[in-house]
């Protein structure tokens, strides 16, 4: 299946995105439902509609097209290959596909800096959940790197807190163990981290974002888990600073 859309090039008008999508739903609805039987022992097709799902709404940023790929899924019944890829040789590939040229061409591509503090950095069950749940944001880690900070790394990573009254705190907490650092890659990737790791307070991360990494694996301000950069310009100095500086 092939589809022309000339407008999804740099220069495409709002109107010729909103054509392009509605083309792009009509392909998947209609590929989906009418191509392969769903098999009615199988327990696969919910893994594929939640993948699938999730990946084209990062990638599309349409609500529309994540449901018109979830009856795309549904229709052909198909399993997902692995994590964030889509319906394995389904009908989802085509529009996969076309979704990709559509991100390259809109959506650029971020880096930001990550950092497991030592309260969840040394628990191997936890950080192989946050890496999970970074995966199946859309996300990717680019390099990552076990480093037990030392005292003048921290305070020249935190200097912005100098004056404040914590930072004597914070960075004796900072070196009291191992950290995970970790270079993330992605679409809009530094909202799209701080989004996952919820509001700074665990406690109000827990009633607010129950599911944020703050609020499951967070116990205060101090002690929430994980460090995600504020801006793309924070991102590259932090970037340099922990893994090209020390």
């Amino acid at each position: 299946i092939g589809i022309s859309c000339p407008r999804m090039s740099r220069t495409r008008t709002t109107g010729g995105r909103a054509t392009c999508q509605l083309a792009v739903v009509f392909v998947a609805v209609s590929y989906g439902l009418q191509v392969g039987t769903p098999t009615p022992t199988s327990t696969e097709p919910f893994s594929c509609k939640k993948s699938c799902m999730r990946q084209v709404f990062w990638q599309s940023r349409s609500f529309l097209l994540a449901a018109a790929t979830l009856v795309s899924c549904i229709g052909s019944g198909r399993s997902v290959a692995s994590p964030g890829i889509g319906c394995a040789h389904g009908p989802i590939d085509p529009l996969l596909g076309l979704l990709r040229l559509r991100a390259g061409a809109g959506d650029e591509v971020q880096r930001t800096f990550a950092m497991l503090k030592p309260d969840v950095a040394s628990n191997a069950k936890v950080v192989r959940q946050i890496k999970q749940r970074i995966e199946d944001a859309g996300l990717h880690i680019v390099r990552e790197e076990r480093q037990r900070l030392s005292r003048k790394l921290c305070e020249e990573f935190y200097h912005e807190h100098r004056e404040r009254v914590f930072f004597e705190s914070l960075v004796n907490f900072m070196v009291s163990g191992p950290v995970l650092k970790l270079e993330l890659s992605g679409p809009d990737v530094v909202q799209r981290w701080r989004a996952l790791l919820g509001p700074t307070n665990s406690a109000n991360a827990r009633d607010e974002v129950p599911d944020s990494l703050r609020a499951l694996y967070g116990t205060d301000t101090q002690r929430n888990a994980a460090h995600g950069s504020d801006a793309p310009e924070s991102a590259a100095r932090e970037i340099a600073l922990m893994f090209e500086a020390h």
